[in-house]
């Protein structure tokens, strides 16, 4: 985050940890344990550049999608980052790549929101403002799942009707068959006298 320039305002720098606090870090967000795991968090951490912010998101990521410390490093190598960014950036942009990708596999609503709100500038962004896109999004969802259901629903009915209809149709067809056959069975029984004397009265 930029540092705030007012006069009246006290600000902290945050520099990046040494080898051994991210390690620590990551072993204390992450509750990492384990030498293969602890292994890979020495990799991750140079992978992330010692970043706070770049760790804290991947320990948060750990412990929400439960994955140790292999898997996320495994998974964040394969991801790879923006060559449109550089140094630090990259690595942060990277990391939070990840947890976006997360939270919409997990929650499309809430990524959505968050895609929203990356469109106002931070200091227009409050609770109240994130809770009510947040349900706007939500009966957004509702309402298009309503929708989608109905519209299922009515294809199915259409489909039911189309197939009662054939079977109606069909059944029809059998009929006139049918009736076809019988006549010319009745027909082929009648005597041919019957049916001239049939004939010379008609």
């Amino acid at each position: 985050r930029l540092v705030d320039t007012n006069p009246g305002s006290a600000t902290m720098m945050l520099g990046c940890f040494n080898p051994s606090e991210s390690v620590d870090f990551l072993e204390r967000s992450a509750n990492i344990c384990g030498a293969g795991n602890i292994s890979a968090a020495n990799k991750l951490a140079n992978q992330l550049g010692h970043l706070p912010l770049a760790l804290s998101m991947a320990g948060s990521y750990m412990q929400r999608c439960d994955v140790d410390c292999s898997e996320y490093l495994a998974r964040y190598i394969d991801s790879g980052s923006s060559s449109a960014l550089l140094g630090h950036q990259a690595v942060v942009a990277s990391s939070l790549k990840m947890s976006l990708d997360a939270i919409k596999k997990e929650n499309p609503t809430a990524w959505e929101t968050l895609h929203l709100l990356g469109w106002l500038g931070p200091d227009q962004i409050n609770k109240t403002l994130v809770r009510s896109l947040f349900r706007a999004k939500e009966a957004q969802a509702k309402s298009d799942a309503e929708s989608e259901a109905q519209e299922k629903a009515l294809f199915a009915n259409f489909e039911a009707r189309c197939a009662t209809t054939k079977f109606l149709l069909g059944s029809l067809a059998l009929s006139s068959l049918s009736l076809a056959l019988l006549r010319r069975r009745l027909f082929s029984r009648i005597p041919a006298s019957v049916g001239i004397v049939t004939a010379l009265f008609l």
